[in-house]
């Protein structure tokens, strides 16, 4: 198939349009796709974040630390969450020592917790939770200091006045442990920041979550506590995206998959819709098309449909009934007529002076012959003649004119038309004589050759009568007819003119003079014999 046919250009509009129609299709939903996997996996963690936040705002009130501790500890057993962690507002990582506790109990006046308090559940022992060991509650949280706090003081004195408070002790200098873009923005905005990186294995996404440090907060996280008097703490959570972006691969490699399979389908399917309905019945209409183009008038487009092809198939059926006429038309003019036509100039009476070379031949005796024979025979018999002879006359170069009766009138014109008009003159005696011997017939003809200045043109009629003929007129088409009277059977005769121009060429017996019928004056005429 040639790419520039149009079967080719149909095939890989269809192709592209419906390659690049599913694949954004494709793109458009897989990408949704892609989102909803993302937004639900920040959606879970952001809710087990926000549990946690609750957990540790409405414990920490009520002095039970120790829970939330345990929440934090069964958090990080949850799939989704590669690690999660607590930071007090200066970085440091809470559970990490006693600062919290200490300053608590150094602010209540008494001990308040004691830093080797038990956990209320087990704490797990694998490496991942081995960091966050140690016995501080207060990890940027607050502490109930009276009835607030959930613990009932007056009820138990002893554990107010027999365990004396601690000896104060300096806190460390606030030195920002946990430093990263993200964690410093959440403690300034006091507003949540993700951050996505590529770690070890693949990638994470990163969660920091600021803890408000309210006024019911403030009893226990005092700025010595918390230095940034408005944050108490920083909830770090990531959570790996290794397995998000094995979901992502795997629903981009099916959707591929899908989309390759319904580009082949639609296109298979539309390639044949297309064939059948647009690109067969194109290449029949262009079949019938190269059929007439070679001369076969006898051919039909056969499409039976009401649609556009089938509109076209109809048109192309009517132009051949037309060419079909035309050409039928063209037999009954000659070549001049023919070249007139095309011209396209527009048509009109008249025409131009030429010298030109008539050709004159008459069958000798045919009346005497069409009496003796039947109609049918006698027509046969003509149109036989008169074909043999017409192509003899093109193929030397001439046009036939036109048939008068038994006659034909042959015009050439050129430099060499004289002798052109002889060979075919000398061509026609050789064939009659040659078909005469054949159908054991004797009919013979006479021909008649003169060259002289004539009108060439269109005389006829115009208006509400349009009736047309392109022929020759003029005195020395006369005097040629004239010489082709006197011709006898099987005789060719040049006039004077004639001979002037090819007497070099042409071998010819005595001269003789010949009256002849709207001549003053005898004419002198040239038998020809052959060429030379």
């Amino acid at each position: 198939m040639h790419r520039n046919s149009l079967t080719a250009k149909i095939l890989l509009l269809t192709l592209v349009t419906i390659v690049v129609g599913i694949g954004l299709v494709v793109t458009y939903f897989l990408r949704v796709q892609n989102r909803d996997l993302i937004a639900e996996r920040e959606a879970g963690v952001e809710q087990q974040v926000s549990v946690l936040y609750e957990s540790i705002k409405n414990n920490m009130l009520v002095g039970t630390a120790p829970i939330a501790r345990g929440l934090l500890t069964d958090l990080k057993r949850v799939e989704s969450i590669r690690e999660i962690t607590l930071f007090r507002a200066n970085g440091q990582e809470a559970f990490s020592d006693d600062r919290t506790i200490e300053a608590v109990n150094r602010m209540m006046g008494w001990e308040m917790f004691k830093p080797d308090e038990p956990l209320p559940f087990p704490e797990p022992q694998d490496d991942e939770d081995a960091g966050s060991g140690g016995d501080d509650y207060g990890y940027g949280s607050g502490y109930g200091s009276d009835s607030s706090s959930g613990y009932d003081y007056d009820s138990d004195e002893s554990a107010v006045t027999s365990t004396p408070a601690p000896a104060p002790a300096t806190p460390p200098p606030d030195t920002l442990f946990e430093d990263s873009t993200a964690f410093i923005e959440a403690v300034r905005t006091e507003a949540r920041q993700t951050l996505v990186h590529d770690v070890a294995g693949g990638r994470e996404v990163i969660y920091y979550v600021p803890l408000s440090n309210d006024e019911a907060c403030t009893k226990c996280h005092m700025p010595a506590i918390s230095p940034d008097p408005d944050v108490r703490g920083v909830i770090r959570v990531s959570s790996s995206l290794t397995d998000l972006e094995s979901k992502i691969r795997r629903n981009t490699t099916i959707s591929v998959v899908i989309w390759l399979l319904v580009v082949a389908a639609l296109t298979l399917l539309v390639i044949q819709g297309m064939r059948r309905l647009v690109l067969v019945p194109i290449q029949h209409i262009g079949a019938v098309a190269g059929e007439v183009a070679e001369g076969n008038l006898d051919v039909q487009v056969s499409i039976s449909t009401e649609d556009e092809i089938g509109t076209l198939g109809e048109q192309i059926n009517r132009m051949i009934i037309g060419l079909r006429e035309r050409f039928k038309l063209t037999k009954f003019v000659s070549r001049a007529t023919l070249e007139e036509v095309v011209s396209n100039e527009p048509l009109a009476l008249g025409g131009e002076k030429r010298t030109l070379t008539v050709l004159f031949s008459d069958i000798r005796g045919f009346t005497a012959f069409s009496e003796q024979h039947d109609p049918d025979d006698v027509m046969s018999i003509l149109n036989t003649y008169m074909q043999r002879q017409a192509g003899i006359i093109l193929n030397a170069g001439g046009d036939v004119d036109q048939f008068v009766g038994d006659e034909i009138l042959g015009v050439f014109s050129g430099p060499r038309m004289a002798e052109q008009a002889v060979y075919a003159a000398l061509e026609i005696v050789a064939a009659i004589d040659a078909f005469n011997a054949e159908q054991q017939l004797d009919v013979h003809v006479g021909v008649g050759i003169h060259t002289g200045p004539m009108i060439a043109g269109n005389i006829g009629a115009q208006g509400d009568v349009e009736r047309l003929q392109r022929t020759v007129i003029g005195d020395a088409v006369n005097t040629g007819s004239r010489i082709c009277s006197v011709a006898r059977p099987g005789e060719i005769l040049i006039s004077e003119d004639t001979y002037a121009q090819i007497k070099d060429n042409v071998i010819v017996a005595e001269a003789r003079t010949v009256t002849v019928k709207g001549k003053a004056q005898p004419l002198t005429v040239y038998p020809v014999q052959g060429l030379a």
